[in-house]
């Protein structure tokens, strides 16, 4: 795992399925290492809300379900174990699960404070009775074993005892927010004080806190949290938390903002807002800004694709434009913080309806190739990590019970791991060309292909998501590659998750098949 002082690459070890081809006029792809894009921080996904409620199943299903999402070990056959995740996000809780105007109990959060509403209080581990918090705790402290070392403390709504309706959702009537007048720098203290509790309780330290979620929308209703926001509110609370963790030693977070719900927001206005929301790039990271926010800020800068996944409703467009905007500020660092399918698809399904299968995996896929490789995002996490839904929105599903049920992967849990297991922390990526003229913004129907490298081990991964229903070929350049390298493929398909494949070299030629994500680790031997 990657830390502060070193680098280990995941084991790799070949398997039995062979992808070498004699194809004659293979793709020609080259992989210019020391052209370097963004450096990787991170692929991760979230605890909301399921985590609360299967934390407190048996045992030995938290640990397998634990392992699908963080291990990077290998079983007995050389399998992946899981898709090495390598950061959580742990959603601090509105205190919901008090108030019962939220219609789904697995969408409600506790909070953190104790009987009276005022203090922190968190109980050791062994001696917790609030199940649901211990249900979070469970899988956050699984993540740390598992040798997670990047945590994100988020909220979705402050606490209900600061909000002016009294719920951790909006109605009509609360205006620009939820949020109480003058309750701002309580509503900091609140997120601090929970961070500092769990970093002392569950060994965890959290590197960033996002203290606001997809502002933008109404968030009018009793279906889920949420808290709307106009963007001087968000400059004042992003200020105001700056400067309390910069009052406390034992927390050294940096401040994510703002969670936008829609690339577009970031660099045009929300129509119906008369400006008062919208264009987050200019008027957070902007000097002349009566919004600036950039030191609060680190100079980081956090979103989700929605609405954005299909070729006709933005997934190249949209990006193009938001990494213009960005490109007028080349100090800032963008994470994708958030996406699941939602709105309708060029398939004809949309966010409704699980599907376990191969096409939903690679509309996955395709968003994260998109997302890394136009808008350069350092990190990208999913939605939900574990999902009781019939919906689109789960690495893993889980029943909807308490204390003990089922559960099952997804190939959308293993075209992530495809990204997830082998691009990590600490790898930059890399300049890809291919020699079949085919431009990367037009290839979303076709062969995509990034490539990601670190210099300290000597390994490159290369990620390839074939959407068409055609067999692709391809072959690597020498030039800059280690010319003894071996080349393992690892492949997620309707037959395969994840799987192994035979080992080649430079010299080979190998084959992509049909409705395919497969990843080329590439390493001297």
């Amino acid at each position: 795992m990657f830390s502060a002082g070193a680098f280990s690459y995941v084991e790799v070890r070949p398997g039995s399925r062979n992808l070498i081809t004699q194809t004659d006029n293979p793709v020609q792809i080259s992989i210019d290492i020391s052209k370097k894009h963004q450096k990787i921080s991170s692929f991760g996904a979230s605890d909301c809300w399921t985590a609360q409620m299967v934390g407190q199943w048996p045992e030995e299903k938290t640990d397998a379900i634990a392992d699908l999402l963080f291990s990077s070990e290998l079983k007995d056959s050389g399998d992946p174990v899981g898709i090495g995740l390598s950061s959580w996000r742990f959603n601090i809780g509105a205190g919901t699960a008090a108030n019962d105007k939220i219609r789904d109990p697995w969408r409600q959060s506790s909070w953190l404070f104790d009987e009276s509403g005022n203090e922190i209080y968190l109980p050791e581990f062994e001696k917790e009775t609030r199940s649901r918090i211990k249900g979070q705790r469970t899988f956050l402290r699984s993540a740390r074993d598992r040798g997670v070392e990047e945590f994100t403390a988020f909220t979705i709504s402050p606490p209900i005892n600061m909000t002016k309706n009294g719920r951790g959702f909006c109605s009509k009537d609360v205006g620009a927010t939820n949020l109480k007048d003058g309750k701002t720098g309580e509503f900091c203290d609140y997120i601090v004080e929970s961070v500092k509790a769990l970093q002392k309780a569950d060994g965890v330290e959290f590197d960033y806190i996002s203290p606001i979620n997809e502002p933008e929308w109404d968030w009018n209703g009793p279906k889920q949290e949420g808290c709307r926001y106009n963007n001087s509110q968000m400059a004042e609370i992003a200020k105001t938390l700056y400067s309390k963790i910069e009052n406390e030693d034992s927390v050294n977070a940096k401040v994510l903002m703002p969670e936008s719900g829609h690339l577009k927001s970031f660099y045009d206005w929300q129509k119906s807002s008369k400006k008062s929301k919208g264009k987050y790039v200019e008027q957070f990271f902007d000097e002349s800004s009566d919004n600036y926010a950039g030191k609060a800020l680190s100079g980081l800068l956090c979103g989700h694709s929605y609405f954005l996944d299909d070729p006709s409703e933005g997934l190249v467009d949209a990006r193009v434009k938001f990494r213009k905007a960005l490109d007028e500020y080349p100090e800032l660092e963008y994470r994708h913080t958030e996406y699941c399918i939602l709105g309708g698809t060029e398939h004809g399904f949309g966010g409704g309806g699980r599907d376990l299968g191969i096409t939903a995996a690679l509309f996955i896929a395709r968003v994260i190739h998109y997302d890394l490789t136009i808008v350069e995002a350092s990190g990208w996490d999913w939605w939900l990590g574990i999902s009781p839904y019939d919906y689109k929105d789960g690495l893993v599903y889980s029943t909807k019970t308490i204390k003990d049920g089922r559960y099952n992967d997804s190939k959308m849990l293993w075209a992530m791991g495809n990204f997830s297991r082998f691009i990590r922390p600490g790898m930059y990526r890399a300049e890809l060309k291919r020699d079949d003229g085919v431009e990367n913004g037009k290839a979303f129907h076709g062969l995509m292909a990034s490539a990601y490298t670190s210099s300290k081990d000597k390994t490159s991964a290369a990620v390839f998501v074939n959407y068409s229903g055609n067999t692709e070929s391809v072959r690597f350049e020498k030039k800059g590659l280690p010319e003894d390298a071996r080349v393992v493929p690892y492949i997620t398909d309707a037959a395969s998750d994840l799987a192994p494949c035979k080992a080649g070299s430079l010299e080979d030629t190998f084959k992509i098949p049909a409705k395919s994500v497969v990843t080329f680790v590439i390493q001297a031997e």
